[in-house]
Order: structure tokens, then C-alpha cells, then sequence
């Protein structure tokens, strides 16, 4: 089944901007390094829609929420906070 990724409504600039934030905060802060990595990587999801990875990686990195793994947890929430940023 493939996803409907519906409307990006980022700009080029925003995405850019955004991503420049993430990863100043991942490489400042490593108590947030690993929220940020999955951010990064749902930011990306949602402003590339399907040429970024395919549906099966998108559905594991939104089933992290719920591992009890805090590390890949944390990536798991940051990865859906960046999607829905995305397609914010």
C-alpha cells in the first residue's frame, strides 16, 4: 500500500531553516541528540513525501513512540514531531 503523503505546505526556506535549528540543538545538546535525529528524519519524511525512504521505514520510525527503549523513544517522538511539522 502506498501512502497518501497529502500537501507540504513547508516552503524551501522554512525546511532549511528548520533543519538548521534541529541540528544545532542535536550538536549543542546531547540530552536532546537523539529527539532531534528523529525530527530531522520526519522533517525530511514529510517535505520529500516518497522519494524519502518508503512506507514500511516511515511506519517503524512512528512505532518507536511506543518502545520502551528511552533512546529510541525519544527518536521515535522527535521523528513524529518533525513530520507533522512538516506537513503542518
Amino acid at each position: 500500500m502506498v501512502a497518501n503523503w497529502g500537501k507540504v505546505t513547508m516552503t524551501r526556506k522554512q525546511f532549511d531553516h528548520e533543519m538548521q535549528e534541529a541540528r544545532s540543538i542535536r550538536q549543542s545538546d546531547p540530552d536532546k541528540a537523539d529527539y532531534f535525529a528523529g525530527y530531522i528524519r520526519g522533517l525530511r519524511k514529510a517535505y520529500r513525501g516518497g522519494s524519502f525512504g518508503v512506507d514500511k521505514d516511515h511506519n517503524l520510525w512512528m512505532s518507536l513512540i511506543f518502545d520502551a527503549d528511552k533512546k529510541r523513544h525519544a527518536r521515535g517522538l522527535g521523528y513524529r514531531d518533525g513530520f507533522q511539522r512538516g506537513m503542518a
